[in-house]
């Protein structure tokens, strides 16, 4: 199987043979670092770096599943990060070939608390498995705890039967997890309450069918989580896409809102000024129509005398303004303001 296998983040087999005296021996790729957990933990790595562990290690899965093989024992030993990041796949040594026709297949080698409760039943495995011991292993990078902690006969009797559920990973979380991850014990409850716990609980279900259909699709929403994007695992209402639409583009809709608000500023700025514009031509037109009124009242035809002074043309202005004949009040006060410094100025 190893030797079907050729992706960088899988432990390659380079030789295979006999000794002299017939032992069977395999040579392996020596892969320098530490547990996956151990470096996420060593390194303060913070939850989105930790998910992207994840990502590589699907990567290496997915790979091994489109050559129909299932690995069948995913646990932080098996999966070693170099001192530069990288994520290697070890440990073959209980994988199975998944025929593609007849995709179920037997085994009893596992290790009790990353496996799925399938093969703690001893029933027929497949790829489902890895799906889950992988959900498992990110769990324990996420909240710093295993959420099966029992490791007695009757608690894995439980998860076999489906009687335990794990819990969501914020119950889980302690100081030393949040130390780990450089947060505080809220934030880090904060963080993992949300989209991704619905990501890993998926991951975790008790029937097989209930899981991501493969590795691929579990490590698609994992990428739509670190980008904001609504993931499978929750109903996709409006509200819900709406809400992950905003959180995706906050800065973008920041901006526009600004951009808005100075639109419509500017708009009713505008809009204020042409109506005082108006409002002023319209007290502009009403003062000169009130001059040309009292300037043509001076002539007989419209009640006049040929010898009216400018003091009696001032009194019949005054007479007309008292009656409050214009209808704009701004400008009779501003009429009434002139005669009166004019009269005041002749007395």
């Amino acid at each position: 199987m190893l030797v079907r296998l050729d992706h960088p983040s899988i432990c390659r087999m380079l030789d295979a043979g006999l000794t002299s005296s017939g032992q069977p021996y395999l040579v392996l790729e020596r892969i320098d670092g530490l547990p996956i957990d151990e470096y996420a933990n060593t390194h303060r790595l913070p939850v989105p770096d930790r998910i992207r562990l994840i990502l590589s290690a699907c990567d290496a899965i997915a790979a091994a599943h489109r050559s129909f093989i299932a690995h069948l024992d995913l646990k932080p030993g098996n999966l070693f990060n170099t001192p530069g990041g990288h994520v290697c796949l070890l440990d073959f040594g209980t994988a199975k070939l998944i025929d593609p026709v007849h995709p179920l297949t037997n085994t009893r080698h596992l290790t009790p608390l990353y496996a799925a409760s399938e093969q703690l039943r001893g029933e027929a495995v497949s790829t489902a498995c890895d799906v889950y011991s992988l959900g498992m292993l990110l769990y324990e990078l996420l909240a710093g705890a295993n959420p099966f902690s029992g490791t007695s006969l009757a608690a894995v009797a439980e998860r076999a039967a489906g009687d335990s559920h794990p819990p969501r990973m914020a119950a889980r979380v302690t100081e030393q997890a949040a130390r780990d991850r450089n947060l505080t014990v809220n934030r880090l409850r904060s963080l993992l309450d949300g989209d991704i716990d619905r990501v890993v609980a998926r991951a975790l279900a008790h029937d097989p069918h209930d899981r991501y259909p493969s590795i691929t699709e579990f490590a698609e929403d994992l990428r739509r989580y670190l980008e904001s994007r609504p993931v499978l695992a929750r109903r996709q209402t409006a509200a819900y896409r709406l809400r992950k639409y905003v959180s995706r583009n906050r800065t973008l809709l920041v901006l526009s809102a600004f951009l808005l608000l100075s639109v419509a500023i500017a708009v009713l700025f505008g809009w204020q000024e042409r109506q005082k514009a108006i409002a002023q031509g319209r007290r502009a037109q009403a003062s000169s129509d009130f001059l040309l009124w009292l300037i043509s009242s001076s002539n007989p035809i419209y009640g006049g005398r040929r010898d009216m002074t400018v003091l009696d043309l001032l009194s019949r202005a005054d007479e007309r303004l008292a009656r409050g004949d214009l209808d704009d009040e701004l400008v009779t006060i501003e009429l009434e303001t002139n005669l009166g410094s004019y009269l005041f100025q002749s007395s």
